[in-house]
């Protein structure tokens, strides 16, 4: 009989599960270790690269500066008439204070041979055994002979008593010295000597920095050189004051001279006693640095392990800690499998589900709500209304509603007058009136600050105007208390159909807008209704498409400027008016007649008038020819009511005054008489940088010579009704004449506009105008 095997205990499963984890385990620990390992590799030498790093710029610093001193020294010379010895001496000695290894400052008067009688006079007044001298070629120094050209004598150097034999020494002749000192000459620069061996100091290596001076001559006009200042160091005394961070971390210290791919030791410095580094087992660094024509390299070495961390040889215990630690969680997270495995995972109850379920329920809805409804009024707001329309168009059909736009009348004076409390309390009761007045089926909505818009379900046009009506009068009686505090507002209404062809939501909101401003602009506290057949809707609503074309325009920089010469009849000098056009999206030109009167309506016209300016100090910035001429600009009445317009020019012009006196602003007659105060104080705001003005359609009110005495204009531009006629009207002729004969007194000089002929251009002459302007003499061109 055949025995059936039984299965596996629970415990043997575990033990097998554990083994396997822990294998698993061991593989992980394998993993950490040479990642801790090369992590803490990385670290180490990222922290070598750094502290070396600094040491270099160190280093490298301190000779620059050392240099830096030696240059000053030669500046020193080149600005002073005569540098006496104790000045020098006061000059080295500030300076040798602050570098440790700098040995000496010497100054090499330059000398010519025709000279030299005068400088050693000079000389041996302040050193009385002053001589020039050379080396021989065992060092020692004897009388220099006196048949060259040029001589390089020594004349002062720093400290005194441990270099008075060098007093004369002309160290031309000496072939590191010569070369350096040559090449500073022949380069205008300072150069470093290659390795020197002072007898000073023998065995260390020393350089020496030449930094030529230069003085002016006025009889020559030339700048002639005069000496060369020159400093002296030593490597292994400059270094000494960093040694203690090398000696930290255990640092050597290579510096070569690789100038012209040559390689000469200059220092060699090994710290902690220690006569070289392992190179296997060791971090290196190169840094090249040019100083005086020399390249340096210095080479800083370390061990690696001087830049572990410190903790760092506790590495294995903490590998044996996560390894117990992965085993562990490996453990649980066998657990934690056989316990899902097994079904043993809390469900969550059904009843607190269906809770949770009902409340995100809940709270969808309050977020729906709040979506669609303003805070303030709790009318649906303008998110609503756009979806509404849509929905609304979409369903065509031949049913009809009716729109209106409600919007109170100077609001803006409640909030200023009242405070914004004040604003909100009143919006709520204008809302509240709204919603007294409607339908059950009908649409109430708050667009923006004072903005309420009224959908009427299936209303004819009638009846609508019957609600609205009753709306308008019950705010108009209502007196709103507010504290202690009584408030009476009005409201303006435009109505308009929603039908069957209607494209969309912005054509109604368009149509009630326009509505809604004809209004506001007959008084307010009425009624306009959008008819698409009435002529005064149409263009209005023309208008109001005008304002985001223009806006648009604005946004997209699609602007630009024509000129036409207004032609100077005495021969003088011509005149440039700037003529600005829009262009389409396809590059067309829109004439301003087209959108002028949108953008001044709708009180867009500030921002044109400042982009023409701008665009107008552009291009006489940027094209010199440009101040041949003095250019026109026309500033329309709508930006100069702008304050805002007013100071933004100002600040231009006093940004740029140098261009102010190309620039004549043109005023028509109309904006200056009825602003006159305001436009007198823009005038003179703007002469003061050198501005011109011209006052345009002059003569069209026979008011103006009153104030055309007072108003400081440099011309008039007669109306152009004046000129068109001026051959066969005998009374234009009159008009003109006295135009022309007061201009003269006053010193205004006069231009005719519409001068589209000969005979007319011959006219004008005869009759003493200074410029004529028109198709005849020259045709807009763009710029």
């Amino acid at each position: 009989m055949i025995k059936k095997a039984k299965p596996l205990p629970f415990l043997v499963k575990n033990l097998i599960a554990i083994g396997i984890i822990v294998l698993l385990g061991f593989a992980f620990l394998f993993l950490a270790a040479r990642w801790l390992e090369t992590t803490e590799h990385q670290y180490a030498e990222e922290r070598f690269n750094d502290v070396s790093t600094r040491y270099v710029l160190r280093v490298t610093g301190d000779v620059k500066r050392f240099i830096d001193d030696v240059e000053q020294l030669a500046t020193f010379f080149s600005l002073s008439e005569k540098v006496t010895r104790f000045e020098f001496e006061h000059f080295a000695k500030s300076n040798l204070i602050k570098h440790r290894g700098i040995q000496a400052f010497e100054y090499v008067q330059f000398v010519k041979h025709e000279d030299l009688e005068s400088f050693l006079e000079t000389a041996r007044e302040q050193y009385p055994d002053f001589s020039l001298t050379e080396k021989t070629s065992d060092g020692s120094l004897i009388p220099l002979q006196l048949n060259r050209q040029v001589y390089y004598p020594i004349l002062y150097a720093y400290p005194y008593q441990e270099n008075d034999e060098v007093i004369g020494y002309d160290p031309y002749r000496a072939e590191a010295r010569q070369e350096a000192l040559e090449r500073a000459i022949r380069t205008n620069s300072t150069t470093v000597t290659s390795r020197m061996e002072l007898h000073q100091h023998p065995g260390k290596s020393a350089a020496l920095v030449f930094a030529p001076a230069y003085r002016y001559a006025k009889e020559t006009n030339q700048v002639n050189i005069i000496g060369v200042s020159e400093g002296v160091f030593v490597l292994e005394d400059l270094i000494s004051e960093t040694s203690s961070e090398l000696a930290r971390f255990g640092l050597s210290l290579t510096i070569n001279d690789v100038t012209d791919g040559g390689n000469t030791l200059l220092l060699e410095h090994h710290s902690r006693g220690q006569s070289q580094v392992d190179t296997d087992n060791a971090f290196t660094i190169d840094r090249k640095f040019e100083l005086g024509g020399r390249v340096w390299n210095l080479t800083i070495t370390g061990n690696v392990e001087e830049f572990y961390l410190p903790l760092s040889n506790a590495r294995y215990s903490l590998m044996l800690l996560v390894m117990l630690l992965t085993i562990f969680l490996f453990y649980f997270m066998y657990l934690v499998f056989v316990l899902y495995r097994n079904n043993k995972v809390l469900l969550e109850s059904k009843g607190e589900l269906r809770k949770n379920i009902s409340e995100l329920e809940s709270s969808r809805n309050q977020l729906v709500y709040q979506a669609n409804h303003d805070f303030l009024t709790d009318l649906e707001n303008r998110f609503a209304l756009d979806k509404f329309l849509n929905e609304l168009i979409s369903q065509g059909g031949g049913a009809k509603h009716i729109a209106c736009l409600l919007d109170i009348d100077k609001f803006n004076l409640v909030n200023d007058s009242f405070g914004h409390e004040a604003g909100n309390f009143v919006l709520k009761q204008f809302a509240k009136i709204i919603h007294t007045n409607i339908g059950a089926k009908d649409h109430a909505y708050r667009l923006s600050a004072d903005e309420f818009l009224i959908v009427f379900d299936q209303a004819n046009l009638e009846s609508a105007f019957k609600v609205i009506h009753n709306i308008l009068m019950t705010v108009h009686d209502t007196v709103f208390d507010w504290t202690e505090m009584h408030i009476s507002i009005d409201a303006s209404a435009g109505m308009a159909t929603i039908g069957s062809d209607t494209l969309g939501p912005s054509e109604v909101l368009s149509e009630l807008a326009s509505a809604r401003t004809i209004a506001k602009e007959k008084g307010g506290n009425r009624i306009h209704v959008f008819d698409k057949s009435d002529p005064e809707s149409i263009h209005f609503h023309q208008q109001v498409l005008w304002v985001n074309r223009i806006n648009k325009a604005l946004d997209e920089d699609r602007f630009a400027l024509r000129t036409q010469t207004i032609k100077d009849l005495n021969g003088d000098g011509d005149l440039k008016e700037v003529l600005v056009v829009m262009l389409d999206e396809h590059g067309g030109m829109i004439p301003p007649i087209e959108f002028i009167p949108a953008a001044e309506r709708f009180n867009i016209m500030p921002q044109v008038d400042n982009w023409v300016v701008n665009r107008v100090l552009e291009y006489l910035e940027a094209n010199s020819q440009a101040s041949d001429y003095l250019w026109c600009i026309n500033l329309s009445g709508v930006s100069l009511n702008s304050e805002e317009f007013r100071e933004s020019l100002v600040e231009q012009i006093s940004e740029n005054q140098e261009l102010a006196q190309y620039m004549v602003f043109e005023i028509t007659e109309t904006a200056a008489i009825n602003n006159y105060e305001l436009v007198k104080e823009f005038i003179d705001s703007l002469n003061r940088f050198g501005c011109k003005f011209a006052l345009d359609d002059f003569g069209s009110g026979m008011s103006s010579y009153g104030y055309l005495r007072n108003i400081p204009v440099d011309f008039i531009k007669v109306d152009g009704s004046f000129i068109k006629q001026i051959l066969e009207n005998d009374y234009d002729q009159t008009i003109v004449k006295s135009i022309c004969e007061i201009s003269v007194q006053l010193g205004i000089k006069t231009i005719a506009e519409f001068v589209e002929n000969e005979q007319v251009l011959n006219k004008i002459k005869e009759m003493g105008f200074d410029y004529g302007q028109g198709y005849h003499i020259d045709k807009p061109k763009l710029i």
